[in-house]
């Protein structure tokens, strides 16, 4: 077997496997994941609860850099609630949405799905296999009645990892199902 195969399967396993982040450290740790930049259409992904730790991970999508105040939409796996960051500031809002999981519901060896429709500028969220809601689209309002960001590519899956958690993030095909919930429900 030549050394290119040799390492294209590998690449290819690796691929499969998925991008495991775990936390030592007492702060968060993000990471946004490269090399696909998402500009239309739907893209799915999956976060794996491998270990809870403290205060759990947020998953979803950001407009850029980690490290400069972008848009950021993400679920907050230890509360089920949208984080959501602004593009101006390092504020951030919280916010309900309907179907969002109960505090503590999230547990390890759950598995959450997002559903990017860049088309629809929403992001869905599947539990289990199961879908749970809409967690971000046009017109949602956060806790303090502002209105949430709106969607807009291009964006990337983002995962913030709290202390001593461990996730593994892999970006899937679409879910042979799309029966997913409609903003009027």
């Amino acid at each position: 077997m030549t050394l290119l195969l040799m390492l294209l399967m590998l690449l290819l396993l690796l691929l499969s496997v998925g991008t495991v982040a775990t936390n030592h450290n007492e702060q968060n740790q993000c990471t946004l994941c490269v090399g696909h930049s998402m500009v239309a259409g739907m893209q799915y992904a999956e976060l794996t609860i491998l270990k809870e730790g403290r205060s759990g991970a947020y998953f979803g999508v950001s407009g850029g850099s980690i490290d400069t105040p972008t848009p950021a939409w993400l679920l907050a796996t230890c509360l089920g609630s949208l984080f959501c960051r602004h593009e101006l500031a390092d504020a951030a809002t919280n916010g309900d949405w309907e179907g969002r999981p109960s505090y503590g519901e999230i547990k390890q060896g759950d598995v959450i799905g997002l559903l990017l429709d860049l088309g629809q500028c929403t992001l869905s969220v599947r539990l289990n296999s199961s879908w749970r809601g809409v967690m971000v689209a046009p017109g949602m309002k956060d806790w303090d009645g502002a209105e949430v960001p709106r969607l807009a590519g291009p964006l990337r899956w983002a995962v913030s990892v709290g202390h001593g958690a461990s996730v593994r993030i892999e970006r899937r095909p679409l879910p042979p199902s799309l029966q997913r919930p409609s903003l009027s429900a």
